[in-house]
């Protein structure tokens, strides 16, 4: 799965990194086989080329950390066996993760809320917790249009059994293009 994940960037990375080469190569030549100077609109749809070729790298670059992170926190969590659950309260956890991906949904201009009780206990390895919130608060900012709306929604639930049982429902929300289901 890692290096499928990691082949489809690299070959992105690789072709427009080529373009830009290619681009330029092609210029230099341009340029330099001729005794005058090189047309004005013949220089900006160079400029404009080379910089769509550069945001492409820095798109597949932005992809590729990404896919780091994530291959180093499951190489984390994976090498972590016992489990270190303890109680702890998921509303805080929610808003820190908020305050960390408020800058993030700012560039975009989306609305990032909360929508959590007092107190949402839960019983778990917190560090994985936090771990997946983060990414998929991140994947909603990312996936999420321009002016679009993100809500994180943390709720203690009391089921009706005997005796009654507590579970916390841990949602993330957004106006993005969703997911088809059958993925």
């Amino acid at each position: 799965d890692a290096a499928h994940e990691l082949r489809n960037p690299l070959a992105s990375l690789m072709i427009h990194t080529e373009n830009a080469m290619e681009d330029n190569l092609d210029y230099i030549q341009t340029a330099s086989g001729k005794s005058y100077a090189v047309a004005p609109e013949k220089l900006q749809q160079h400029l404009l080329q080379q910089q769509n070729d550069l945001s492409q790298v820095k798109q597949g670059i932005s992809q590729l950390s990404h896919i780091v992170q994530q291959l180093l926190a499951l190489s984390r969590a994976e090498a972590d066996l016992q489990p270190d659950n303890h109680p702890f309260d998921l509303s805080e956890v929610c808003k820190e993760a908020i305050q960390q991906h408020q800058i993030m949904a700012n560039q975009k201009q989306q609305s990032l809320e909360l929508d959590a009780g007092t107190h949402c206990q839960l019983l778990a390895n917190q560090p994985l917790i936090i771990s997946l919130l983060n990414n998929l608060i991140s994947n909603a900012i990312n996936y999420t249009p321009l002016k679009g709306r993100i809500k994180v929604t943390c709720q203690q639930l009391t089921e009706a059994t005997n005796p009654p049982s507590q579970s916390v429902r841990l949602s993330v929300e957004d106006s993005g293009p969703g997911i088809p289901e059958k993925e």
